[in-house]
């Protein structure tokens, strides 16, 4: 018989720890902006989430082993039992460089690899620049293809035309 999986606060899920918190579903797609920096510096940033599935933005509060104080927390979770995703986290200097991005489909030796296995990722800049990248894993043999590049290497990064 299967276990039943963890519920939102308690079970040893780990959630047990979120104060209040506001939970939303959330896009396969979405960005969020926010202050990096410190008291004296701040910065402009932005995280980028690329998801392969249905998921919940959790937001919160939680207290922290190393921060004895309540801290403000968001947190992405993945409803799939088995989920890949994306974060890249952009600090801008003077303004944010990404003004897009894409998971693309991804072929091993012609066949369709799955997300756990291999991601392509399109990344457009504000200036009109496109960029690929091609991470998979190590140990597949064979010619990688996705946005009509071809690849025997497992970690790909280059400019598209």
């Amino acid at each position: 018989m299967a276990a039943a999986a963890p519920q939102l606060l308690g079970e040893g899920a780990g959630y047990d720890a979120l104060f209040t918190p506001t939970v939303a579903p959330c896009p396969a797609t979405f960005a969020l902006d926010y202050q990096a920096g410190d008291a004296k510096r701040r910065l402009p940033a932005r995280a980028h989430f690329l998801l392969d599935g249905p998921a919940e933005l959790f937001q919160t509060s939680t207290y922290t082993n190393w921060h004895p104080t309540l801290t403000p927390l968001l947190l992405v979770r993945q409803r799939a039992a088995a989920a890949t995703f994306i974060t890249v986290l952009e600090a801008g200097a003077p303004a944010l460089p990404v003004a897009a991005m894409a998971r693309l489909p991804l072929t091993l030796a012609g066949q369709p690899l799955p997300p756990a296995l291999g991601l392509a990722v399109k990344v457009t800049l504000t200036d009109g620049r496109r960029f690929l990248v091609i991470d998979s894993d190590a140990d597949l043999a064979g010619q990688r293809q996705a946005e009509g590049v071809t690849t025997d290497q497992s970690l790909w990064v280059g400019q598209l035309p």
